[in-house]
């Protein structure tokens, strides 16, 4: 189980990239899957970038000032948004912003050039053609269309090889003309901020080309100049470093799900279960009624106890992700959840729940719910955490004929309690670990715009939905695009999510809009597409003033680097002295009592808490303050 705690930080961010890091902080944070799932949500994920594991740090961004970037003239043949002489095709409003999206003439080019593209896959080795990434049907459709010829690298999902592989390239001074995670990869290595990737020389500023971007910069007036969209977007007032995935109507990534046969034979709704009292009821009755496997319980947490925080114990407004404390706002106030006062009586319900034998005492031992398929198709589960796009499989494959899961929403203390922590749910979801562009390629201007076309209303379909007749067809009543057979019913018995990894722009790692809804657009699709709909009922909206409820803006309330380097100088201690000693109140080593968790908060503060606590007050007042001007300046 300590093992498991200690290296849930690095495994629950690789796993995020993988599942979905929920939220505006788009960060990596949520459990893995084998049938993965786009990042959807807002707000709650740990940051590599803005949290106490961080080495690096980014610059604070405000609303970008002054006249558009000068255009580079684009290379002969090329059609993009400016025309040779340097003007723009698009009109821009006074904000220096595009008025409209952009429709480009294609194809993009005629030259032949070949461009190089290093990247993280996430498609299954065996749907790959021996003749490489290049040549399967949906990235032929696309060079066939823009005219874009690329050269695909990609080393399998692993992080490790992904840095390893990319630190020699850097060594080389042989960087992929786009290289997707560039900016993650390149502070991963140790090789500075993402501000000197591009002052070294080794990316090019986005911003210097952003008149090749119509579709990319219409986000930020689509979205009514969100500050925490510009910040995501921005670097700085000067820098963009990359370009990543959209999801049209964000949803929470995952949720909770409950046997509802078994409900139907305890004559009980899914949908009237609300509080943790209904829950509880509900789970002693699965525990006397209808398990009988001595190792069947109603319940499992996973080794990090919380899929996201505050999914579980977000009634108590705080969390219990296991693996480093995050930062939350308290009334205007800094804390980090597990560290304070009323991170008590949430810790005391797990124990609780495991002592009354509602919950698998060995939960420890999964870090996803596809390591549990044993007990979730053979009765010994009766609820669960997972992706919508997992349960049809998990219901055909169980033992028992029939077997139904129903979403169920987070459970509350009462059944009208506004949660205030892990539900925050923003109008956009933008992920920045998208593809950055090698400074020293041929033709900045036309890699830009090949990237700008997946956010244009033309090429967001084709990186949404694939190749017409494969991955999706029309409907011939109504004209709607949906999915085929082929993807949601697939005879080698891939999942339509690893289906659609192939067959599109990938959710985690490429530019393009993505409507995520689209996958359930299949005969029964929209059973699973309604779980979403339940998960995230009491989900709320930040208002603009970044005031509103208590989850930190972790994508934009960052450290400067002269902060992060004083944080760094005693947080990776604090950190595990955090780990070795609140993993003693889970497995009961230490007893849980109100002296007991006063001593521990005492011990935290006196190691570094308090002076990060500190620290990050400065940040999210200074953060604070920066959003309401930007807002003054663009209502």
């Amino acid at each position: 189980m300590k093992k498991a705690i200690a290296l849930i930080v690095a495994g629950v961010m690789l796993a995020a990239l993988v599942a979905g890091c929920d939220n505006t902080s788009a960060t990596p944070s949520d459990a893995s899957s084998s049938s993965p799932s786009a990042t959807q949500g807002s707000g709650t994920s740990p940051s590599p970038s803005g949290e106490g594991t961080s080495t690096t740090a980014a610059e604070p961004a405000s609303y970008p000032a002054g006249e558009i970037a000068p255009p580079k003239l684009p290379a002969a043949a090329d059609t993009l948004a400016v025309n040779s002489d340097g003007t723009l095709k698009y009109e821009l409003a006074d904000t220096n912003y595009p008025l409209n999206e952009y429709d480009y003439e294609l194809p993009l080019t005629t030259d032949s050039t070949t461009y190089t593209y290093f990247d993280i896959t996430f498609i299954l080795e065996s749907m790959i053609p021996a003749d490489g990434k290049g040549t399967m049907d949906y990235y032929t459709m696309v060079r066939n269309k823009t005219g874009v010829n690329i050269d695909y690298q990609w080393v399998p999902s692993d992080i490790t090889v992904a840095q390893t592989q990319f630190s020699i390239a850097m060594a080389a001074d042989e960087l992929c003309d786009i290289t997707a995670w560039g900016s993650y990869l390149y502070t991963l290595a140790g090789s500075g901020t993402q501000s000197d990737m591009v002052d070294q020389n080794w990316f090019a500023n986005i911003a210097d080309y952003r008149a090749y971007a119509p579709n990319f910069m219409f986000q930020i007036p689509r979205y009514n100049y969100d500050p925490d969209l510009i910040a995501n977007m921005w670097l700085n007032d000067e820098m963009i470093v990359l370009m990543g995935p959209f999801t049209e109507n964000p949803m929470p990534s995952t949720g909770y799900l409950i046997r509802g046969d078994w409900l139907d034979r305890l004559e009980i709704k899914a949908s009237d279960i609300k509080t943790y009292d209904q829950l509880f009821n509900v789970w002693e009755r699965f525990k006397n009624e209808i398990i009988t496997a001595p190792d069947g319980y109603p319940f499992s947490f996973f080794a990090y106890l919380e899929p996201t925080s505050g999914q579980f114990f977000g009634g108590y407004d705080t969390g219990i992700l296991v693996g480093t404390p995050l930062t939350r706002v308290v009334d205007k106030k800094v804390t980090f959840t597990m560290t304070d006062v009323d991170d008590y009586e949430p810790l005391q319900l797990f124990l609780e729940i495991q002592e009354k034998g509602w919950g698998n005492p060995n939960f420890g031992e999964y870090n996803l719910t596809q390591a549990m398929l044993d007990l979730v198709q053979s009765d010994r589960l009766g609820m669960i955490n997972a992706y919508a796009g997992e349960i049809g499989s998990y219901e055909a494959n169980n033992s028992t004929p029939g077997a139904r899961w129903d979403a169920i929403a987070s459970p509350r203390k009462t059944e009208n309690q506004k949660l205030k922590y892990g539900h925050g749910q923003s109008e956009w979801q933008y992920t920045p670990l998208g593809w950055c562009f090698s400074a020293k390629s041929k033709n900045i201007p036309l890699l830009v715009s090949y990237a700008d076309y997946f956010y244009s209303d033309e090429g967001s379909f084709d990186g949404t939905w694939g190749i017409e007749g494969v991955t999706y067809e029309y409907d011939s009543a109504t004209g709607e695009p949906h999915r085929t057979e082929f993807a949601y019913a697939n005879k080698d018995g891939h999942a339509l999510a690893w289906i659609m990894l192939a067959y599109n722009q990938s959710k985690f790692t490429e530019p393009f809009r993505c409507m995520y809804l689209s996958d359930y657009t299949y005969p029964g699709g929209e059973r699973y597409r309604d779980f979403f709909y339940t998960w995230s009922e009491v989900f709320y909206k930040p208002v603009r003033d970044g005031s509103a409820e208590y989850d930190w803006p972790s994508a934009t309330a960052k450290l400067t680097l002269e902060q992060q380097q004083e944080v760094n100088t005693y947080i990776s201690d604090a950190n595990t002295w955090y780990a070795e000693n609140y993993q003693m109140f889970i497995d009961g080593t230490r007893p849980l009592t109100p002296e007991t968790w006063a001593e521990y908060m005492k011990e935290l503060n006196a190691i570094g808490y308090e002076r990060y606590r500190n620290t990050m007050q400065v940040v999210f007042d200074e953060y604070l303050a920066r959003r309401n001007n930007i807002i003054a300046g663009t209502n």
